[in-house]
């Protein structure tokens, strides 16, 4: 009673007259932006993609009245010259009209020369049978490109320079503004000259469209088949200059495309358009008002969130039949975007708080937080938000979906999540990594610096690629050891500080280089594969075993050894080379020069006990022989076969 003006006074009367105009002036600006919003529907993508999807995946077949004549490459080149060609056309064309053909549609080019040729002269005379109001010749800006003459003046003039979206595909046949000849499907249809746009009727299956080859209609059987039909002459698409592209099909022949446009035509698709487009504004009427009247009414949020999803029901069972009986393009989401409009300018005229109209979303949020958990709820990764104590305020369906959570955001696994979020006060994470039911690893951003929120990237492959990628880099293809990157990365591991002790073997094969010459690259890998195999038999599982390129070899024994020790080991690994060794090629022998090199205490890095180890194995590989202990390996070879 304090707050309202009685309404006996001159003050209740201006304040009156304030909502009123308020109340008006905000439903003239709501339907100026409904306006906007249903004009402009052309453009969604969503809504384009689907009724493309909703009409095209129903492939209605077509009738056979409008046949497609394919002229491929071949065709185009077998000809000894152009007139020669023409006289085949002339051929076809009087067979056509033999068979009682009803029209002839030609959307090829056929450039004159300097002189008429015989060609076109029995060309024109086989269109004469016709009559020029039942053949077409497509109009082209290029003259060079032009039929001659004495071809034009047997036809009707049609423009074949069709206009396509903006997303380049074509739903209508839409004409120049500046041009005058006719649309080509109504003229397929009634041969009258109209440059009317009509729409095509994306349920009908293209390829389901009588096809046939510059040959194939000069045979009997055809020919029976094209009495009463439109036949429409075009080039196929691989040599076409100009090509069609239909939503869902992709490009299509255009002799193909123009029949389907024609089929449309006669099917009444521009009528049916234009009573998919009535309907279409009376349901944006309807949810602009559905809208007005959800938001006027509701007393929270969640409710008209409810009733407006409630509401979406008729409206997308409306599009469908139009989608499906009608053929028509229908626009399901700016239909909820313009009852979602009135529905957020009833509340904004409730509340007039406008600008905050967003928080109402969040109820126990700021206006701050409430605004930036908007602007990341919808993405479909995981987004939460925490309370100033470490609690969870907010999480989005991703969020809820990935980490299980209790919607009550009460539960055991909810206190857990936050506690490795943020572990203290001021403290948050970088990285999460969960393993309920398997493992997964986050990257966690935080958008605001003093808002806790938190958006999570799921980087389990990336992480996974990583490690296999390191792993490819520090493994030999053809033994599955380390190799020289990862032999270096494992000794840069040894704690030489913490006083680790180890030893380094360097091994070098004798006897290798005669294999590999003799019996090829293909034998030479075989071998190497066999002596990875003996050399990892002799060593522990935690010891390193590295192929460090061609034949050589490194070890790395942890722990501490005596040269006794090394020397035992060294006689194993050239024990475990003193037998023959059997591969595809036959049985060949080889050997090994082994040094070793043990860490004292005087070593600040691995890389001088790695040159010594290097230098006492050229001492022995100097030592010893560099042929094979035992034969000739192609003697052996030539042996076992």
């Amino acid at each position: 009673s304090i707050l309202t003006p009685r309404p006996d006074t001159e003050t209740y009367k201006k304040f009156k007259y304030f909502r009123w105009n308020l109340k008006h002036t905000t439903l003239i600006f709501l339907f100026v932006i409904g306006s906007i919003l249903w004009l402009n529907r052309f453009d969604n993508s969503v809504d384009r993609v689907w009724s493309d999807l909703m009409t095209s995946s129903q492939k209605v077949p077509t009738s056979v009245q409008y046949i497609a004549v394919n002229i491929t490459g071949s065709d185009l080149t077998s000809s000894s010259s152009r007139s020669a060609f023409r006289q085949i056309l002339a051929e076809r064309v009087n067979s056509l009209h033999a068979a009682g053909a009803k029209r002839v549609l030609f959307d090829l080019f056929l450039p004159t020369g300097k002189q008429i040729t015989s060609g076109d002269i029995a060309l024109a005379k086989a269109l004469s049978y016709f009559g020029r109001d039942k053949v077409a010749f497509g109009k082209t800006s290029d003259n060079t490109l032009s039929a001659p003459q004495v071809l034009l003046n047997s036809a009707t003039m049609i423009d074949l320079n069709l206009l396509g979206d903006n997303d380049g595909y074509f739903r209508n046949i839409r004409l120049q503004t500046s041009s005058r000849l006719g649309n080509p499907a109504i003229w397929l249809v009634d041969g009258s000259s109209d440059h009317r746009s009509t729409a095509i009727d994306l349920r009908l299956n293209p390829d389901s469209i009588p096809t046939y080859s510059l040959t194939s209609i000069a045979r009997p059987e055809v020919l029976k088949q094209l009495k009463g039909k439109t036949v429409i002459f075009g080039v196929e698409r691989l040599v076409s200059r100009s090509r069609a592209s239909l939503p869902n099909y992709g490009f299509i022949d255009r002799s193909r495309f123009l029949a389907l446009s024609a089929e449309s035509y006669a099917g009444g698709s521009v009528e049916r358009f234009r009573f998919g487009a009535i309907i279409g504004t009376v349901l944006a009427l309807a949810s602009l008002c559905g809208g007005l009247v959800i938001g006027g009414r509701i007393r929270s949020v969640r409710s008209g969130l409810v009733m407006l999803m409630i509401l979406s029901l008729p409206v997308i069972g409306f599009c469908l039949w139009i989608n499906i009986k009608l053929g028509a393009p229908a626009y399901p989401s700016t239909l909820l975007v313009i009852g979602s409009s009135g529905m957020m300018a009833a509340l904004a005229h409730r509340l007039r708080l406008t600008e905050l109209l967003a928080g109402l979303f969040a109820g126990d949020l700021s206006p701050e937080e409430a605004w930036l958990w908007r602007c990341h709820v919808d993405q479909e990764r995981p987004v939460l938000i925490f309370g100033a104590d470490g609690s969870l305020r907010r999480s989005n369906q991703a969020a809820i979906a990935a980490f299980k959570l209790d919607v009550q955001k009460k539960s055991e696994r909810t206190f857990q999540l936050t506690q490795q979020c943020m572990p203290r006060i001021g403290i948050r994470a970088e990285n999460l990594t969960i393993s309920d039911p398997v493992l997964k690893k986050f990257r966690l951003e935080w958008p605001h610096n003093s808002i806790p929120l938190a958006v999570f990237f799921d980087v389990t492959d990336q992480v996974a690629r990583e490690e296999k990628l390191n792993s490819r880099l520090m493994t030999d293809p053809l033994t599955g050891l380390k190799n020289r990157h990862g032999f270096d990365t494992a000794l840069q591991a040894i704690d030489l500080e913490g006083g680790a002790a180890f030893a380094i073997f360097y091994l070098d094969m004798n006897g290798f280089k005669h294999v590999n010459d003799t019996l090829g690259h293909d034998a030479g890998d075989e071998l190497l594969t066999v002596a990875a195999r003996r050399f990892s038999s002799v060593v522990r599982d935690g010891d390193v075993v590295a192929r460090l390129g061609g034949d050589e070899f490194g070890i790395c024994l942890h722990g501490s050894i005596t040269p006794a020790h090394a020397q035992v080991v060294v006689d194993e690994l050239k024990s475990s080379l003193s037998s023959p060794i059997r591969i595809k090629k036959g049985e060949v022998s080889v050997g090994v020069a082994v040094g070793f090199s043990i860490r004292i205490p005087t070593d600040t890095s691995t890389d001088e006990v790695v040159q010594r180890a290097d230098a006492a194995m050229y001492q022995n590989k100097k030592a010893s022989s560099e042929l094979p202990p035992v034969g000739d390996p192609v003697l052996m070879l030539a042996r076992t076969n």
